[in-house]
C-alpha cells in the first residue's frame, strides 16, 4: 500500500486505492487496491465494483475479495493437504465435493466503511482492467484536471473492452510492467497461440491457471470462444463469473462439484483455477488419479519475466505494458505524470528519457508538504 496515495484534492483528502483519507476510492476489487475496506472512512467505487465486494450504501461486509477476510481455501485443490491421495480431483462417480470446502470467513471487529455517491465534480470512467475497474477524473485547485487510472490497459479484452484515454493536467498511471523491455503482443494473437495449445492438446485435461478475479473469466470466455467448451471452475470463481454475467458478459462454467462437472470429467475436460493452486506435480498426480494426461497452461503478464511451473504459459494480461503507459502521457497531455504500484522511480526515469515530464508517486505534494511544514515551524 502506497500511502502517497493519499492525496489533497480541492481541499479534501482523497485515499486513492489506499486508507487514510477523508473519504477513499476503490478502483477495483482487487484485494491490494481495497485497502480502504480497513478504514472507517466513506467510499466511492463503481456499482460492479460494489457488487463484487458486497457492498451497499449502508456498509455492508465484503467477502472473499475483502484484505479484511480470509481467502476462501486457498489450498481447496492442494494433493497433499485436503485431497485425497488417489484422487486430487473428484474422480468419475465421486460424490464428495472436493472442489467447493472452503474456509471460515474471520470476523472483523470495526465496522465496514459506508459507500456513498461519486462526490461532485468527480467521474469514472472505464480503466479496461477487470468488471468494474475505474479510471478517477476530476477538476482541482492543486493539480489542474486529475486523473488517476488505477490498473488499465488500453488493449480490448474478450470481456472488458480497453479503456479510454482522459485529458489532464496531472496524471497519476500505474505502471505495474513500466519496464521499457516490457511490451505484450495484440490479444489476438494471444488467444490464437492459446487456442494452437489448447488443440495440441485436446486429449489432455487443460488446466488453466488465472487469477479469480478477472483473469480467470477471461479465461472462461477463451475456452467458451476459441474451444467451444464449457470448463470446471472452483466456486470462489464461479460466484465472480456470475458477477459478469449479471453484469450483461455472457459466461459459459460448471461449478465443480456438481454433477454436471463429475459428468464432463469423466472425458478430457479443461478447468479455470487460480495459478498458485496449479503446478507440474499437481497435473502430474492429477493425470494418475484420471489416467489421462493434464497439463497446466497460466496466463500471465509476467511470462518471460519469471519462471513459471507450467507446461506452457502466455502472455495474456490485464495491465498496461511500458509502451501503453507512455501513450497514455503522451495524448493525455498531462504536464506532469506520477507513476505508483510498480518500480516507480525507474519508470519515471524511463518516461522522462522520452521527454515525459515524469515522477514517482513519492513525490506529488512534496513541495507543498515542505512548505506547511516550515510555515508551522
Amino acid at each position: 500500500m502506497d500511502k502517497s496515495l493519499a492525496i489533497k484534492l480541492n481541499s479534501a483528502l482523497f485515499g486513492l486505492d489506499v486508507k487514510g483519507g477523508g473519504i477513499n476510492y476503490i478502483s477495483h476489487s482487487h484485494s491490494d487496491h481495497s485497502y480502504a475496506l480497513k478504514d472507517n472512512a466513506p467510499i466511492f467505487c463503481s456499482d460492479a465494483t460494489a457488487q463484487m465486494l458486497s457492498l451497499d450504501y449502508n456498509g455492508k461486509p465484503a467477502e472473499e475479495n475483502s484484505p479484511n477476510t480470509k481467502a476462501v481455501d486457498e489450498n481447496i485443490f492442494s494433493a497433499k493437504k485436503n485431497i485425497k491421495k488417489e484422487s486430487p480431483l473428484p474422480g468419475p462417480g465421486e460424490k464428495e465435493d472436493f472442489l467447493g470446502r472452503q474456509n471460515k470467513i474471520s470476523k472483523r471487529k470495526k465496522p465496514f466503511p459506508k459507500r456513498i455517491q461519486i462526490p461532485p465534480s468527480f467521474s469514472l470512467h472505464n480503466a479496461g482492467h477487470i468488471l468494474g475497474s475505474t479510471q478517477l477524473c476530476t477538476n482541482t485547485q492543486e493539480y489542474g484536471k486529475f486523473v488517476y487510472t488505477g490498473d488499465f490497459k488500453l488493449r480490448d479484452g474478450l470481456t472488458v473492452k480497453k479503456a479510454p484515454i482522459l485529458g489532464c493536467d496531472t496524471l497519476v498511471a500505474e505502471c505495474t510492467y513500466g519496464n521499457a523491455q516490457v511490451a505484450f503482443p495484440p490479444p489476438g494473437e494471444v488467444y490464437e497461440s492459446m487456442e494452437k495449445w489448447a488443440k495440441q492438446n485436446k486429449n489432455s485435461i487443460q488446466l488453466w491457471g488465472g487469477y479469480a478475479t478477472g483473469k480467470a473469466q477471461e479465461l472462461v470466455k477463451f475456452i467458451n470462444t476459441y474451444l467451444d467448451e464449457a470448463p470446471v471452475v472452483p466456486e470462489k470463481i464461479a460466484k465472480i463469473c456470475s458477477h459478469y454475467k449479471n453484469n450483461g458478459i455472457s459466461l459459459d462454467y460448471v461449478q465443480a462439484g456438481t454433477n454436471e462437472a463429475q459428468e464432463i470429467m469423466r472425458s478430457p475436460f479443461c478447468a479455470v483455477f487460480p495459478p498458485h493452486q496449479l503446478n507440474a506435480s499437481f497435473a502430474s498426480q492429477l493425470s494418475h488419479a484420471h489416467r489421462r494426461d493434464a497439463k497446466v497452461a497460466m496466463a500471465t503478464g509476467w511470462t518471460g519475466i519469471r519462471r513459471m511451473s507450467a507446461h506452457a504459459s502466455f502472455p495474456l494480461s490485464d495491465h498496461a505494458d511500458f509502451g501503453e503507459i507512455l501513450r497514455y502521457a503522451q495524448e493525455s497531455g498531462a504536464k506532469k505524470v506520477y507513476l505508483a504500484h510498480g518500480k516507480n522511480e525507474a519508470c519515471a526515469k524511463e518516461l522522462k528519457k522520452r521527454g515525459i515530464n515524469a515522477f514517482a508517486i513519492e513525490q506529488i505534494g512534496k513541495k507543498e508538504k515542505m512548505q506547511a511544514i516550515l510555515q508551522n515551524q
